[in-house]
């Protein structure tokens, strides 16, 4: 089973670790000067000068290191995507670099490829980061081969390409024995070129990284979908309707059951119901949005039961149940072709109090179990049944 990593989860809004001017005092609550001060003056007291400072500063990026993996495994973000944008702009500090670029990998038959549009990928054009799609001959290497490597720019390319950098390392971000990206350590403060320290720190930085990227897929998503769980959901939807409150904005719950669903577990059996849910769960992770500062939500609450929590107001919320509610009637699924699916929606405006994460759950469960009643096949709002029982 592979793990859609880029859309099941979201940036989850809530305390950022990295907010504030001062890398130094985030990373290690204001110790590392003392830290190294007690360094230089006890045990590197009687190096050399130019022993010293290299020594320091190999210390200095050790424990930068070490607190920044220990922040992002506090993260309260489940996307792994979403982390390695937000800790970017702080891995040069963390080791010795001008510039930090991560660019997304698009390519190989193990990825599980996402866009934001429709747009096709132009042949070759295998990366994407914040300048575009495009294609890079070792970071593919990288990529493939799930190692790091250096590479150097000569003048001619420079001049030819408009390249700034001189020297770089290429170093994958893997998770799951996924390659997701390759971040780009550009050109060495100290103004050397890098060396086989330098690839064997970045190298047990990746793997490090990598597993603690993993580690936080496999406590948050659903083993057969790839999904946020139930637990992780609610956790993440609590956040965003705390970030509603604060921001005055509106928030919508979609609870989505795949109707008739154990008629293919007794008719065509276990394996080909679980290949049925990893492909309602494509169609779902399809139809939410990834970009923006506040991304969608969708989760697996089990069994054939899906949540989506999006950060819109009813109608464009109830449009997306419909749009979702047509991809589902209209997927050939494998071994068993067409199905149906019940969709209940319930929108919140800040104008409401005392709604918990819960009671939205809740209520749009209930508004789903009223279309079952009710025929199946179709979208219904908790609005309208609460309005037909009074």
């Amino acid at each position: 089973m592979t793990l859609d990593l880029r859309g099941s989860g979201g940036k989850v809004p809530g305390v950022d670790p990295w907010s504030g001017p001062d890398l130094r005092e985030k990373i290690l609550g204001g110790q590392l000067e003392e830290i190294l001060g007690e360094l230089a003056t006890g045990a590197y007291a009687a190096l050399p000068d130019e022993a010293r400072a290299f020594l320091l500063r190999g210390k200095r990026m050790e424990l930068v290191r070490a607190r920044l993996l220990e922040v992002v495994s506090a993260m309260p973000v489940f996307e792994p995507l979403a982390i390695i944008e937000r800790i970017r702009d702080y891995l040069p500090a963390a080791f010795g670099s001008e510039v930090v670029n991560f660019s997304e990998y698009l390519g190989g038959d193990h990825i599980s490829l996402r866009r934001e549009s429709d747009a096709p990928i132009r042949e070759g054009k295998l990366f994407r980061n914040r300048f575009g799609d495009f294609g890079h001959p070792l970071f593919e290497r990288a990529a493939r081969e799930k190692r790091v490597l250096q590479g150097q720019v000569t003048e001619r390319e420079r001049n030819r390409n408009r390249y700034r950098t001189d020297a770089f390392m290429v170093v994958p971000v893997v998770v799951q024995d996924q390659t997701l990206g390759i971040l780009s350590f550009a050109d060495k403060a100290a103004q050397a070129l890098y060396g086989r320290l330098d690839e064997e720190e970045l190298g047990r930085f990746a793997r490090t990284f990598g597993n603690t990227l993993t580690d936080k897929v496999e406590k948050s998503h659903d083993g057969l979908t790839g999904l946020l769980n139930r637990t992780r959901f609610v956790q993440a939807l609590d956040d965003l309707l705390a970030s509603s409150r604060r921001g005055g904005t509106p928030l919508s719950v979609v609870y989505a059951d795949l109707d008739h669903f154990k008629e293919v577990n007794d008719r065509f059996g276990h394996a080909v119901g679980d290949q049925v849910l990893r492909e309602l769960a494509r169609i779902l992770a399809g139809a939410v949005r990834y970009a923006g500062p506040v991304k969608d939500l969708v989760g697996r609450m089990g069994g054939e039961e899906f949540c989506l929590a999006l950060p819109l107001p009813e109608g464009p919320a109830v449009d997306r149940a419909r749009v979702i509610h047509a991809r589902i009637r209209e997927y050939p699924f494998a071994s068993v072709g067409r199905r149906t699916a019940s969709l209940g929606v319930r929108s919140w405006t800040p104008a409401e109090h005392g709604i918990s994460v819960d009671d939205l759950i809740r209520q749009a469960d209930e508004a789903m179990y009223h279309r079952k009643q009710h025929g199946r096949d179709g979208v219904t709002l908790h609005r309208e049944i609460s309005a037909a029982a009074r």
